[in-house]
């Protein structure tokens, strides 16, 4: 992998600069799998809920 995928993911998974504890998220509005919608949603930004 490259230098900014790196980057990229070493970001993504700081533990540092996490904001939640969701492991999903998705956009309700078009999300069409009733299993999503079932868990507990912990944050919404926009058009999508972050989700544990």
């Amino acid at each position: 992998a490259g230098r900014e995928s790196v980057e990229a993911v070493e970001e993504a998974v700081d533990q540092n600069k996490k904001e939640t504890d969701a492991l999903f998220f998705y956009n309700p509005d078009i999300a069409s799998d009733d299993w999503i919608k079932t868990r507990k949603v912990v944050k919404r930004i926009g058009n999508h809920v972050f989700a544990i």
